[in-house]
């Protein structure tokens, strides 16, 4: 609890780990999944503040893998019709989930079932970057760009696009430019072995 800008009480209950009866410790760390999306636009909007990008400008023009994408229009995941996207995908459509883009697992469309097909997962950590925009290029959105909200590869999409435009890794861009300034200290995509045991269990 914080007044004022300053911490007036601090206290941390219940186990890290219940079954091995492992308390919570101050210093504990905890998975954050989705929560990588916001520290996400985050960094791409250092870019923008550094004026490298504009949030309206086409995804293709700094990841042409992207370039000339189509949207499904009928069909199944094993035999479908497509239309060209009326307009390319934007780095505003991205941060807002209205790209067009999916995920493998939603299992509610079509595109959906044709990403579980093609192993088009998270990037970082399952497919190296160019192998993941060849991989998402080549399938269709499942709607028109800015047409509607779809939980999707957006984020993933634009820490591909953090690499590219700063030339360094989006792990090494996100600690230079995010955590280091912010002193999070332990915010990674992996835990070190040296910090295993601090690391929370999964419920």
């Amino acid at each position: 609890v914080a007044r004022g800008g300053h911490c007036v009480y601090h206290d941390f209950t219940g186990c890290r780990d219940v079954e091995r009866g492992q308390p919570v410790p101050e210093d504990s760390i905890y998975r954050i999944y989705s929560m990588t999306k916001p520290i996400t636009s985050a960094a791409v909007m250092t870019l923008y503040e550094q004026a490298r990008l504009r949030l309206d400008d086409p995804i293709e023009a700094y990841l042409p893998e992207l370039a000339d994408l189509q949207v499904f229009a009928s069909g199944t995941p094993e035999s479908y019709e497509t239309v060209l996207a009326h307009r390319p995908v934007s780095i505003r459509d991205l941060l807002t989930h209205t790209s067009g883009f999916t995920y493998d697992f939603l299992g509610d469309n079509p595109v959906s079932a044709l990403y579980a097909k093609h192993r088009v997962n998270h990037v970082f950590g399952k497919d190296d970057m160019p192998a993941f925009l060849e991989k998402l290029g080549a399938l269709p959105l499942v709607s028109q760009p800015c047409a509607e909200w779809n939980y999707s590869v957006s984020t993933d999409v634009l820490g591909c696009l953090v690499e590219r435009i700063s030339g360094t890794t989006f792990c090494d861009y996100l600690r230079e430019v995010v955590f280091d300034p912010l002193g999070l200290s332990d915010t990674a995509f992996y835990v070190p072995e040296g910090k295993h045991d601090r690391f929370a269990a999964c419920y």
